[in-house]
């Protein structure tokens, strides 16, 4: 019986810290860069990121993996800001990603990016969305 309360409240926790979480996915809308995807987890109100995964494919060929750690810093109120830094073999990479709701929507955003390395800097569209 005991071990029976003890499933049962531990799934109630589950199902609770689940529905506090919301999902944030970004990427980019247009070949400036190769590839450009962002995934994370966030609090349901946007203040606390739980986790993130993302990935920057240069023209060059070169890919670059960031996580959590990576974040300088992030922010979600009603528009999303997201600053990405990491130490590479070639230099310090930046990647920002500022997207605002579209009209009438509030789970698709779109804005921009700019990924900066070394002297080189290019921007371009980015989609996301979050719910």
């Amino acid at each position: 019986m005991k071990r029976f309360l003890l499933a049962l409240m531990a799934a109630s926790a589950m199902t609770a810290s689940a529905s506090a979480s919301a999902n944030l996915d970004c990427s980019a809308q247009d070949k400036n860069v190769a590839g450009l995807t962002i995934e994370a987890i966030t609090s349901r109100d946007g203040k606390y990121l739980a986790s993130l995964r993302g990935e920057l494919q240069l023209a060059s060929g070169a890919k670059i993996s960031f996580e959590r750690s990576d974040v300088k810093s992030y922010n979600w109120g009603k528009n999303v800001a997201l600053v990405l830094t990491k130490q590479t073999a070639q230099g310090p990479i930046e990647v920002r990603v500022y997207a605002k709701p579209k009209p009438d929507d509030d789970i698709e955003l779109e804005g921009t990016y700019v990924v900066i390395t070394g002297k080189t800097k290019v921007s371009g569209k980015v989609q996301c969305s979050g719910g």
